[in-house]
């Protein structure tokens, strides 16, 4: 994620985990924090598509949702948490 001069970009390369070969390069933008995490369900739904998912746009972003705050922050700090445990 970059803060670019109207909001946040968010990008993801897809690549294929053998090979390392670029599959697909996806983009998305915010134009506030309070809009970033709703892009991220979008991203996420463009990957889905890249890999093959065929389940409607609907049921993707639905499912996109199950993690959800009101905050760009406190989400960062719960990644930061998950990032720490092992399994």
């Amino acid at each position: 994620m970059s803060k670019i001069a109207n909001g946040y970009k968010m990008q993801s390369v897809v690549s294929d985990a053998i090979t390392g070969k670029t599959i697909a390069t996806k983009d998305v933008e915010a134009s506030d924090k309070a809009n970033v995490l709703k892009a991220v369900g979008t991203l996420a739904s463009e990957v889905r598509t890249v890999l093959g998912d065929t389940a409607p746009e609907s049921a993707k972003l639905a499912e996109a949702e199950t993690f959800t705050s009101g905050s760009l922050e406190a989400t960062h700090q719960c990644a930061r948490r998950l990032k720490r445990l092992t399994f």
